[in-house]
């Protein structure tokens, strides 16, 4: 019989091993890795300014992040009135603002903006809405504007009805959230 009471483990797409214990639930920690630059962010950024490219074929396909990132939020982006439009609650859609999520979190404050750590998931099944910290969210997609950012770099949404068939560009869609927030345990 073995005295260990852990073992490490490398789960795919993280860059860092995790000690895990027999019997014991474990939250992943993500950080970026080291030498990221810190996204200086506008409050219309959306999560997809994080995507990576890569070639398939003669096609760009515009991967969503898995991985930690830092984000600077300016502040007052809710009280002018700046990008608050967010899809989803506690779960983010990667078309949505950063900063205005991060609000809705309460990682940050309006008024005062900050430095915040999203990480990239796959997204749920469906989004749920919801108000807080005076943020409200939706469950579902309406021409926001991390689309319009999406076809400012010559880009179609994977799967978007009407989307150009001979678009050189595709992204692929995501999720983010933020990691360390009280009761976001279950998804680190």
């Amino acid at each position: 019989a073995t005295q260990n009471t852990a073992m490490p483990v490398r789960i795919a797409g993280l860059t860092r091993w995790q000690c895990v214990r027999w019997k014991k639930p474990h939250a992943i920690s993500r950080t970026p890795k080291d030498g990221d630059a810190v996204l200086e962010a506008q409050c219309s950024t959306p999560f997809h300014a994080l995507d990576v490219p890569s070639e398939v074929g003669n096609v760009t396909v515009w991967m969503p992040s898995q991985q930690a990132h830092y984000v600077r939020c300016p502040p007052s982006c809710q009280r002018f009135n700046l990008a608050n439009e967010v899809v989803g609650c506690h779960i983010y859609d990667s078309r949505s603002s950063v900063c205005a999520a991060a609000v809705q979190m309460g990682v940050v404050r309006s008024a005062e903006g900050g430095l915040v750590m999203v990480v990239g998931r796959a997204p749920p099944s469906a989004w749920q809405g919801c108000e807080l910290n005076f943020v409200r969210s939706v469950e579902n997609v309406t021409n926001m504007p991390g689309t319009a950012w999406i076809h400012d770099r010559g880009s179609v949404v994977e799967g978007q009805a009407g989307a150009n068939s001979t678009a050189r560009n595709t992204t692929k869609l995501g999720a983010f959230y933020f990691q360390g927030v009280l009761g976001m345990e279950q998804e680190d």
